[in-house]
């Protein structure tokens, strides 16, 4: 028995328009399963009965996510969400609905919805019933439904702060892997701009020179274009974020990416230099950048969460220089960057078999936009289980007391606590109106709970008027020196136990296996693959054994120092892998010129295996000694 998590376990009844009835709708979101090999903390989630559901059987075709288990085969149909009559599904729509039509593309594959038609009048369920069985008659009492169900999930606040941590944990996964990136490319540039050449030089020995210019020398003042400012006009293009953005801001412990563009778009093909930096008084203001042939991509981060509230804001400013072909004056662009403490998560209360309140929780009055869904949140103390079954002890009525006929009022609650009511606002109400809404909850032996709340009807919200894109200018600033790109093509991968004796995954050009002595390895580009791969080892015996020290550590290390340590290991075994590889480069292009016997011979396989675990071996000492 697999024991999935659920996050949101929520029943919502709502009203379907035209007079069709009502439908009850069942919306589960199970946490995330984690990669394979991986543990990960348990997160914080709501319990539910869900869990105990059904068997975790491992099937061939999607036994590997996390509603492997509940859905059925490809084979019969793969359907998230159902629609049933009776307890029986009748019609059913995959994972794109949750991603097309209700927007929740990270919540895709978790998500399950369960919508109960038994709640139809006598006529709609005639109309979308069909006699032989081959799903719901798609015609306007289909439609009407579909389309309720649609309003009211993608309106539902649950879901939408669901989709929002998703995308954040989605980032926040990346950032690592970025982070070494990023180092790794200051290490192989740092060690291009210090390094001695065999070519020739100039009088005063500098070294040989490539394509690519510098930004500037960081010292003097020179001709820069930005987007807006009070300089002189200047001409495209410009550097820009996408979409335009005049500030960064994030919350402390959680990352902020940006997307840096040219304007026009096509000229970032003729890119030859590009620096971004953070400028802050907190060093734990940080950035990691990624570069690919159309933009750049900024992670900016902020670990440090345990700042009092009076050492909040962070200020900083992003600052990005570009130098294009053919063009003169280098781009500049600067954004302020603004830190704030997260607010913290309301306290759990205690939920009571015999509930003592109720009370609402959305700000007052309510706005109400005609033929708009808007979701009414409430609290009260009662377990969930008093509001299960045919015939649960308490239930929810809801009313507007000012206008006889409003439309029926939705009811949605979760396992937490918090309560939902639906409000779905006719055409044709006057703006300004003011409604009083009741909310009452019965319960055994006439017990009662009221609350009540106002509404204001509004007109939806002008679209704001475009402003005028600022246009560019040309100002005078000081640029970061930087040269141009030096490094061939790599890419970054990372091996496991689960993988070492893959014919696939060799250790070295050789086709040797992997043991947990060795610390990684580089394979040479070719025909199929024709970047140079830079091999680390993640299951190298030493680096558990310093991973768990680290976690054992008295007193604890906080996880930003346990990942920065483990991804200065990783890029200075990447970094070394680099150099044998532009070693052998070298020794390889001397042969021809000169006699075999003059010439040193690259390594092989056996002496530059035995290499690298030494310098793993010797780094991982080296941080051992460091954190004692």
């Amino acid at each position: 028995m697999a024991k999935i998590a659920v996050e949101l376990d929520q029943q919502i009844t709502s009203e379907v328009s035209e007079g069709y009835g009502t439908i009850s709708i069942r919306v589960v979101v199970v946490t995330p399963k984690p990669p394979k090999g991986k543990e990960t903390p348990a997160p914080v989630v709501i319990k539910s009965e869900f869990d105990e559901e059904a068997e975790a059987e491992e099937d061939d075709d999607d036994s590997s996510g996390p509603l492997g288990a509940y859905l059925e085969k490809k084979t019969y149909g793969k359907w998230c969400c159902v629609f049933l009559v009776n307890g029986q599904r009748h019609e059913g729509l995959d994972n794109a609905f949750i991603s097309r039509d209700l927007e929740f593309k990270f919540l895709r594959d978790r998500t399950m919805v369960i919508v109960d038609l038994d709640g139809l009048t006598e006529d709609a369920m005639s109309e979308v019933m069909q006699g032989s069985r081959q799903g719901l008659f798609q015609g306007r009492v289909y439609l009407a439904i579909r389309n309720r169900l649609i309003q009211t999930l993608k309106t539902n606040p649950a879901l939408k702060r669901l989709q929002m941590e998703a995308e954040k944990q989605a980032l926040d996964m990346k950032a690592g892997d970025e982070a070494v990136k990023n180092r790794l490319n200051q290490l192989i540039e740092g060690h291009h701009m210090a390094a001695a050449t065999d070519g020739p030089g100039d009088a005063l020995g500098a070294g040989a020179q490539f394509e690519g210019g510098h930004l500037g020398d960081g010292l003097r003042d020179q001709s820069v274009v930005v987007l807006g400012g009070n300089g002189t006009a200047a001409e495209l293009p410009v550097l820009t974020t996408l979409p335009l953005m005049n500030s960064i801001r994030l919350y402390a412990g959680e990352n902020k990416e940006v997307t840096i563009v040219s304007d026009p778009h096509e000229v970032w093909s003729t890119l030859q230099d590009f620096k971004a930096s953070v400028t802050s008084d907190d060093e734990n203001l940080t950035l990691a950048v990624k570069q690919t042939k159309d933009r750049a991509t900024v992670t900016i981060s902020f670990p440090a969460t345990h700042y009092g509230e009076d050492e909040f804001p962070v200020i900083g400013e992003l600052q990005a220089f570009a130098r294009f072909k053919n063009r003169p004056e280098l781009r500049a662009l600067k954004l302020p960057v603004i830190v704030t403490k997260k607010p913290a998560p309301p306290e759990p209360i205690e939920l009571l078999d015999v509930p003592t309140f109720l009370r609402v929780r959305s700000r007052q009055p309510v706005k109400l936009i005609p033929n708009t869904t808007t979701h009414v949140r409430m609290q009260w103390n009662g377990k969930h289980t008093l509001l299960r079954g045919s015939k649960p002890k308490w239930k929810f009525t809801a009313r507007c007391t000012t206008l006889g006929t409003f439309p029926k009022i939705g009811f949605g609650y979760t396992n937490d606590g918090n309560l939902t009511f639906v409000l779905y606002p006719p055409h044709g109400l006057l703006l300004g109106l003011s409604l009083d809404f009741e909310v009452v909850a019965i319960g055994p032996d006439d017990m009662k709970l009221t609350a009540s709340f106002r509404g204001v009807i509004t007109e939806p919200s002008a679209k704001p008027t475009p402003p005028t894109p600022p246009e560019p200018s040309l100002i005078q600033g000081t640029a970061p020196p930087i040269v141009g790109q030096r490094r061939p093509p790599y890419e970054l991968k990372y091996i496991n136990k689960d993988d070492w004796e893959n014919p696939q995954r060799p250790c070295f050009q050789g086709g040797g296996v992997w043991t947990e002595n060795d610390a990684g390895c580089f394979l040479e580009p070719s025909p199929t693959q024709p970047l140079l791969l830079l091999v680390v080892n993640e299951d190298m015996a030493l680096l558990k054994t310093f991973r768990e020290h680290m976690l054992k550590k008295k007193p604890p290390l906080d996880p930003k120092t346990i990942s920065d340590r483990t991804n200065r290991y990783i890029s200075y075994v990447a970094f070394h892998l680099y150099q044998m590889y532009g070693e052998r480069k070298r020794l390889e292009g001397m042969k021809t010129n000169a006699p075999d016997d003059l010439v040193p011979q690259p390594a092989n396989e056996k002496d530059t295996r035995a290499e690298i675990n030494r310098v793993g071996t010797t780094v991982m000492k080296v941080m051992e000694l460091g954190i004692r």
